[in-house]
This record gives structure tokens, C-alpha cells and sequence, in this order.
């Protein structure tokens, strides 16, 4: 794991604590990959995609960290990527 990856991951899991710690998180147990779930829809919002982007919402997530950095938007939501 690069020195990029270590930091869109701890920002992407920053993101779920967030949100956990104020009662917000969507995840339910369901299946993350599946948009419909609540633990799919948690996903999306951490990683500021779909509705959840940050230009809709202007929360901080995965997305909007990496705008700051420079670095390549996430545009999926998918294992290892």
C-alpha cells in the first residue's frame, strides 16, 4: 500500500467514524456493494459519490479530501479501488 492509499483510506474511514460518533451512519449489515442497502448507501456518502458528492452535500468525504490533495477523485465504489 502507497503512501496514497494509506491516506484515501484513513480518510475514507475518518468519514464512517464521523459519522458514527453522530449517529448518522446508514450502515445496516446489508450488503456494501449494493447501492440499495443502507451499508451501500454508507459507502457512497463516505466516499462522496452519487448524491452524496460533495458539491451536493458539502460534508467531507473520501472525495473531497482527495480534491484537496491533488489527487484522482474516486469514481466507484468497488473492491480494491
Amino acid at each position: 500500500m502507497d503512501n496514497v492509499d494509506k491516506i484515501t483510506t484513513l480518510a475514507h474511514e475518518l468519514v464512517h467514524a464521523r459519522h458514527i460518533l453522530s449517529g448518522s451512519s446508514l450502515a445496516d449489515g446489508g450488503d456494501r456493494y449494493n447501492p440499495r442497502t443502507g451499508s451501500g448507501k454508507e459507502e457512497l456518502r463516505a466516499a462522496g459519490l452519487d448524491n452524496y458528492r460533495y458539491s451536493v452535500t458539502k460534508k467531507p468525504s473520501e472525495n473531497s479530501i482527495r480534491a484537496e490533495h491533488g489527487l484522482p477523485l474516486r469514481m466507484k465504489y468497488k473492491p480494491h479501488q
